[in-house]
């Protein structure tokens, strides 16, 4: 990935900027609210905003635009945020009270 990756999500509390960076083999990324003059590069992604992620690069790869092993690298964040979130769904439902 030659370049950063920007675009802007809008959710019920409002909009914010997305700027992921690919270094060290690894994706970095920062977020600007609404408003807002500072980056926050400590925020975790939300499920939107690795899938908003992984549909760029791939729509980038045939283009030359990323690599294959930054496209692969994308959708495994992807596989393990989502496997976190069922972990967590699971945990959820078994420290339920019956």
């Amino acid at each position: 990935m030659r370049r950063d990756i920007n675009w802007h999500q809008t959710t019920t509390s409002g909009t914010y900027a997305v700027r992921v960076t690919f270094f060290g083999g690894k994706f970095k990324f920062q977020f600007k609210d609404e408003g807002s003059d500072r980056w926050d590069y400590d925020r975790e992604p939300s499920l939107e905003d690795i899938e908003q992620l992984v549909e760029t690069l791939e729509r980038y790869y045939p283009r030359g635009r990323c690599t294959h092993k930054e496209l692969l690298i994308a959708r495994g964040l992807l596989c393990e945020y989502q496997a976190k979130q069922k972990i967590h769904r699971s945990e959820k439902n078994r420290n339920k009270p019956s």
